[in-house]
């Protein structure tokens, strides 16, 4: 049986563009930034003020860990097939792990936040026009190793990435942080695995149940935030229709936000 859609909760959001077009190049992450970004969509740049968990010792990465980046790899794998397929590019180097941001202080506490993503992936796509997109990923990978609020909390950390707006150096504008990094926000791809597949069903459903009433993803109606399993990642790639978007989790898209006219491949060996 494959994933079907969840029915939808509330907290949903109207379905938004995920491209943007210039001279031919789209950069594509959700929404495009606005031209005063000072962000060229034709360049896909990973943070270069982000900093990363720090090192740790050979028994803690032998441990779960080892087994939460092998699934990573695998999803960055996933594209890398979809890509040689189609003649795109995104190679064995196209993702990073555990990219943090900061995301500021929740109200009333002093320390600033970060939030970590699992992955952040690039995707050079070019289509029959001879049009290039770069699609930049942000990959959350769940083992089911952690409770499903705290999964859903993790997305509603997203949504403050998203708005967080630093306090900009003197006489500049203040803006969210996130566009001196990126020429728009990145979607974000949970990606679910480590439980058997009725489970993780309905782990996904009440996920989106979850998220979808966040105050903070509510107020962020340009988040975009799609899950899929990532058994189905691996059997059919991206571009088939595996995904169910937070906004919209009534209806199978791929990684883009369409609906492919194909059948999956292992939806015909069911």
């Amino acid at each position: 049986m494959r994933c079907t859609p969840p029915a939808r909760h509330g907290g949903g959001r109207n379905g938004c563009s995920q491209s943007s077009k210039r001279t031919g190049w789209r950069a594509s992450c959700a929404r495009p930034a606005p031209a005063s970004s000072g962000t060229s969509p034709t360049r896909a740049r990973t943070p270069s003020s982000c900093s990363r968990r720090k090192v740790i010792a050979p028994a803690q990465a032998a441990g779960p860990l080892r087994q939460h980046t092998l699934a990573v790899n695998d999803a960055g794998l996933a594209f890398v097939h979809a890509a040689r397929a189609r003649a795109d590019d995104c190679g064995p180097f196209a993702w990073r792990h555990e990219v943090a941001h900061p995301i500021g202080a929740l109200p009333g506490r002093r320390r600033s936040e970060l939030l970590i993503a699992d992955a952040l992936l690039t995707y050079l796509h070019s289509d029959p026009s001879g049009d290039a997109s770069v699609h930049l990923r942000f990959l959350e990978l769940d083992r089911a190793t952690i409770p499903v609020p705290a999964l859903a909390a993790k997305l509603g950390r997203y949504a403050r990435l998203y708005s967080y707006a630093p306090d900009p150096p003197g006489g500049q504008r203040r803006q969210p942080g996130w566009r001196s990094e990126y020429p728009a926000f990145p979607a974000v791809h949970v990606l679910l695995a480590g439980a058997r597949r009725d489970a993780l069903e309905r782990r996904l459903e009440q996920t989106i149940a979850l998220a979808g009433a966040d105050p903070h993803i509510d107020r962020s109606s340009e988040l975009v935030v799609s899950f899929a399993l990532l058994e189905d990642l691996i059997a059919d790639g991206p571009f088939e229709a595996i995904f169910v978007a937070l906004d919209d989790p009534t209806e199978l898209v791929d990684w883009l936000g369409d609906t492919p006219q194909t059948v999956p491949a292992s939806e015909q060996e069911r």
